[in-house]
C-alpha cells in the first residue's frame, strides 16, 4: 500500500489514483547445438502462461532442462502455468550416441567385446581373432554376411549396429592316387579337421604287388598300409605298383653248360626258355625241374 498526505489543505485538491497488473520476467536460454523459443527475456503478466519449445540441432538431442535451477528432464516443451514470479529455463544438448553390440562364437573373440558407444558420425574398428588351430568362419554386421574378415571398421556411425563373428577348426586336404594294378583307400581328396587321423589301405590287383608308397614325395617303401597321425598340413600319398616277379634257379653240372644260368627273373605269366647243351663227346644225362625229372 502507498499513501499521499495533502499538508495545510488551503484549497480543493483532486487525486487520482491507476493501477496495472503485476508483470514478471522470464529468461530462456540455450547451450551449444540447440535452441530454446521464445529465447531471452519474456514479459508476462500475473497468472498468464508461457510455453517453451526446446529444439536440438540435427544429430543433437536435449540432454537436460532446468527450471529455476531444477532439471525437469530432457523435455522438448515446457509451460509456465499461472506465473506468480520471476522464473529462468535453461536447456542443453548433447550429440546423438548409438550402441554397437559384438559377439564372438566359441574358439575366437572380437574386439571390443559387448556394448560400445559411440558419437553420430565418429568410427568404430573391430579386430576378430581366431583361436589357435581355428578361423574365421563368417563375420555378420547388421545380419548380413561380410566374409571370414578378420578386421571390420563401422565407419560414420549413424545408427545402433551389431557385428557377430563365428569361428571353425582348420582343415586340411590329404590327396590319394594310385597307379595302375592297384588301389588306394580312400582314394582322391580326403577333409580333415587339425589333429585328425587318416588311415590309408593299399592294395595291389591279382598278381601284382605294392612297387613304393610316397608321402608328401618322400618314399616311407612298399608298405601296404599307413596313417596320418594328427594331421596339421595338406598331405599327399602316392601308390605304385608292379607285376610279380619269380627266381628261375638254373644250374649245370661238369661237362655242359645251360643258358641262361643262375638267378634268372621271370614276371608273372610270361615264357621263360632254358637251353641246356653238353659238351662235345657228351649228352644230357638228366634236366631236374623242381626235383621232378624233366627229360627222361
Amino acid at each position: 500500500m502507498t499513501t499521499y498526505t495533502f499538508s495545510g489543505v488551503a484549497a480543493d485538491h483532486t487525486i487520482d489514483a491507476s493501477f496495472a497488473i503485476d508483470t514478471f520476467t522470464l529468461t530462456a536460454s540455450a547451450g551449444a547445438d540447440g535452441a530454446i523459443n521464445p529465447a531471452g527475456d519474456t514479459v508476462k503478466p500475473f497468472g498468464a502462461d508461457q510455453a517453451y519449445t526446446i529444439t536440438a540441432d540435427a544429430h543433437y538431442h536435449v540432454a537436460d532442462v532446468t527450471v529455476d535451477g531444477v532439471s525437469v528432464g530432457a523435455v522438448t516443451s515446457y509451460t509456465f502455468n499461472g506465473i506468480a514470479a520471476d522464473h529462468t529455463i535453461d536447456a542443453t544438448f548433447a550429440i546423438d550416441t548409438f550402441t554397437l553390440t559384438a559377439t564372438a562364437g566359441a574358439h575366437g573373440a572380437i574386439e571390443p567385446a559387448g556394448a560400445t558407444m559411440k558419437d553420430y558420425g565418429t568410427d568404430q574398428a573391430y579386430t576378430i581373432t581366431a583361436d589357435a588351430h581355428y578361423h574365421v568362419a563368417d563375420v555378420i554386421v547388421d545380419g548380413v554376411s561380410v566374409g571370414a574378415v578378420t578386421s571390420y571398421t563401422l565407419s560414420g556411425i549413424a545408427a545402433d549396429h551389431t557385428i557377430e563373428a563365428s569361428f571353425a577348426i582348420d582343415a586340411f586336404t590329404v590327396t590319394a592316387a594310385a597307379g595302375a594294378h592297384g588301389a588306394v583307400n580312400p582314394a582322391g581328396v580326403t577333409v580333415k579337421e587339425f589333429g585328425a587321423d587318416q588311415a590309408y589301405t593299399i592294395t595291389p590287383d591279382a598278381h601284382y604287388h605294392v612297387a613304393d608308397v610316397s608321402v608328401d614325395g618322400v618314399s616311407v617303401g612298399a608298405v601296404t598300409s599307413y596313417t596320418f597321425s594328427g594331421v596339421a598340413a595338406d598331405h599327399t600319398i602316392d601308390a605304385s605298383f608292379a607285376l610279380d616277379t619269380y627266381t628261375i634257379t638254373a644250374t649245370a653240372g661238369a661237362h655242359g653248360a645251360i643258358d641262361p644260368s643262375g638267378a634268372v627273373a621271370a614276371d608273372f605269366g610270361s615264357d621263360r626258355t632254358i637251353t641246356i647243351t653238353a659238351d662235345a663227346h657228351y649228352h644230357v644225362a638228366d634236366v631236374l625241374v623242381d626235383g621232378c625229372r624233366s627229360v627222361p
